[in-house]
This record gives structure tokens, C-alpha cells and sequence, in this order.
């Protein structure tokens, strides 16, 4: 399931560095092209053109994010490590699968 979030969330998240790399807006897909561009260009579509010369996007129009960050899981040598502490990072990294999987 993809998050939807508002403009203002969007550029919030531009701001802090933490774009999103692909966005759909009324069924188009984007990709971000980074700083340094006008915010018309700072998600372009295959085409080269800008979302927001392409899209009617007010504070209520829905934007999903179509990347989410992946969490890496651990690593872990069992000759290195206590029997618990191998579950311990097992139990760990099933649950980061599931986050992963987006369940």
C-alpha cells in the first residue's frame, strides 16, 4: 500500500532532504530530479516535463509515494554471538522483513 500525503507534506519532506524519488499525481508518475530545480521540475515525468506544468495540484490533492525506504537487516555471524543473541537478531530481522513487505 502506497502513502498519500498533501502538497505541503511533499515539500516539507523536499525541504528536510527526504524526497521521495517517484510520486503519482492524478495517475502520472514523476520522478525527483533534486535541488537546484524550479519546483515545476523538481519531479519530471519520462518526458521531461515538469509535474506541476502537468498537474492541477492544490493543498488537497493526494500524492502517493511510490519508494519507501527499505530498513536493511542485520547481520550477524553465529560463531560470534550467544545463542540468544542469534534469536534475538533472528526475531529482528523478521519483523524488518515484515515492515519491508509493507504488511
Amino acid at each position: 500500500m502506497n502513502e498519500e500525503i498533501d502538497i505541503i507534506e511533499l515539500l516539507k519532506r523536499v525541504k528536510e532532504g527526504k524526497a521521495p524519488k517517484w510520486i503519482e499525481v492524478g495517475g502520472n508518475k514523476y520522478k525527483y530530479f533534486g535541488e537546484g530545480y524550479p519546483i515545476e521540475y523538481l519531479y519530471m515525468d519520462n518526458d521531461g516535463d515538469g509535474w506541476l506544468r502537468l498537474e492541477s495540484v492544490d493543498v488537497d490533492t493526494k500524492i502517493k509515494i511510490l519508494d519507501k525506504p527499505i530498513i536493511e537487516e542485520l547481520n550477524y555471524s553465529h560463531g560470534e554471538l550467544t545463542h540468544f543473541e542469534v534469536f534475538a537478531q533472528q526475531k529482528i530481522n523478521e519483523i524488518i522483513h515484515y515492515i519491508n513487505k509493507g504488511e
